[in-house]
């Protein structure tokens, strides 16, 4: 069921970002069409499987022994350092 779902949806994506190209940029572009598939393909893995898994509430529960040292903290400041580099590189 998902992997049609998935499969569909990143065939809509390919086609969207296809359909942007100009006909001599096909050979560079492709790379970065796949490269963006990729992403958000492995995006939407690791969001089912961390929902099949309840990952969020098995790192509260490993974090709360180890709150003097704030790690319940991290996934935000990680989000907001992964956010500054993406846009570091993209400038």
């Amino acid at each position: 069921m998902w992997e049609n779902a998935v499969s569909t949806w990143c065939e809509s994506l390919q086609t969207l970002v296809g359909g942007a190209m100009k006909s001599g940029e096909r050979r560079a572009t492709t790379s970065t069409r796949h490269d963006l598939v990729l992403v958000v393909a492995t995006t939407l893995a690791v969001a089912l499987v961390s929902m099949y898994f309840e990952v969020s509430e098995a790192v509260q529960a490993w974090a709360r022994h180890w709150e003097r040292y704030q790690f319940d903290e991290y996934p935000g400041i990680l989000l907001v350092l992964a956010t500054g580099m993406t846009w570091f590189a993209w400038r």
